[in-house]
């Protein structure tokens, strides 16, 4: 690319990372390639802080003047880097700042100038103690989804009141169960606002607390520990959702236990299990059995039509990443053809079962006919 100048008008996205090692060569040519990349629309930079302009002050202007970008992710940012946020003139759509070592009221002016065009923020401040949103008359009108992450103290209402136009809410690390729950529940949702909400999800305990008393089609619940059934209840209720799905569900949650929910609303049910394996061998038979049992006393009550199961089978003494992968015969004590059927006379209203080992390289599916 560096031999035809030209090609670098086709662009698309970029990634960068700056280290001890970056020259002030490297510097020069990432300035030049920021001028000449005119149809640029996703950046990532790494280490976004003194580096980034230590070799070269003109790759900030570089960056700033550009007009394409659409897709900003930065991470490790420092002060000086975040200041270019606020002199950007591309409009920025999707922002993703990670791992920031400041605080937040320090950097929200700059974020605040992108209010215009920002669609999707997500903002993971690290180190962040006491983390405020805006108050009025900051507002992002266009922004669907907004992921809080290590926001100990927000409120609702100064979600409701940036992002009137909400469609999605992502929340992790929200402060245990308190008085935050409380207060948010005395802050609800005016009427006409979030008019098309579509999924809430995160860890159980931020959506206990931020409880924004909204009806979402989608709930997606990472992590469920033993022993939350009450707060499982609780937010179900809450939100009423027609999806509901369940992520890295542990094995020793009661999935019997679930029946008690009996959310009438919920016609999509989705699990992921992450169970353990030794190499080369099944899945343990007496843990298949009390899973299969539990999955059936769990749908006997809910009008499910629609049943995602999904195994995560991690071997043991083998690398994670490729662990997660498995086959039929890894299922062989489930016996699936038998659970599908004794599901189906427990509950009358399924039709629809899926059925996948890890990222999806297994899959089954089946559809009852009554």
């Amino acid at each position: 690319m560096g031999r035809d100048p030209n090609r670098l008008s086709y662009l698309k996205e970029l990634s960068v990372l700056f280290n001890g090692f970056s020259t002030y060569e490297a510097s020069r040519a990432l300035t030049k390639l920021l001028r000449q990349a005119h149809s640029l629309t996703t950046l990532v930079i790494a280490n976004f802080d003194e580096r980034f302009v230590i070799w070269d002050p003109h790759m900030m202007y570089a960056l700033c003047d550009m007009t394409t970008l659409r897709t900003l992710h930065v991470y490790n940012a420092s002060r000086m880097g975040m200041r270019a946020l606020g002199a950007l003139k591309s409009p920025i759509e999707t922002l993703s700042v990670r791992s920031c070592h400041f605080e937040y009221n320090d950097v929200r002016p700059d974020i605040m100038d992108l209010a215009g065009s920002l669609q999707q923020p997500l903002v993971h401040y690290a180190a962040l103690k006491d983390f405020e949103l805006p108050p009025a008359p900051y507002i992002f009108p266009h922004v669907h989804t907004v992921h809080l992450w290590h926001c100990p103290h927000v409120g609702i209402d100064q979600v409701f009141t940036s992002f009137p136009n909400l469609k999605n809410i992502i929340c992790v690390n929200i402060d245990p169960p308190g008085v935050l729950r409380e207060e948010n529940l005395l802050r609800q949702v005016p009427s006409g606002v979030w008019p098309q909400l579509a999924e809430f999800g995160g860890i159980l305990w931020s959506l206990y607390n931020l409880a924004p008393r909204c009806r979402f089609r989608r709930l997606k619940i990472y992590d469920i520990e033993p022993g939350q059934l009450l707060l499982l209840r609780t937010v179900v209720g809450d939100h009423r959702p027609t999806h509901l799905e369940l992520v890295n569900t542990k094995r020793v949650f009661g999935m019997d236990r679930v029946v008690n929910l009996s959310p009438a609303s919920i016609t999509h049910l989705s699990i992921c299990m992450e169970l353990e394996a030794q190499p080369n061998a099944p899945l343990d038979s007496f843990e298949m059995t009390l899973i299969r049992t539990a999955l059936v006393d769990c749908i006997r009550t809910i009008p499910v039509v629609f049943l995602v199961l999904r195994f995560d089978i991690v071997r043991l003494n083998k690398p994670r990443p490729s662990s997660l992968f498995g086959t039929a015969g890894d299922l062989v004590y489930f016996d699936m053809p038998a659970f599908v059927i004794e599901a189906g006379r427990r509950c009358p209203s399924l039709h629809y079962v899926f059925v996948s080992i890890g990222e999806g390289v297994s899959r089954w599916s089946w559809k009852l006919s009554r």
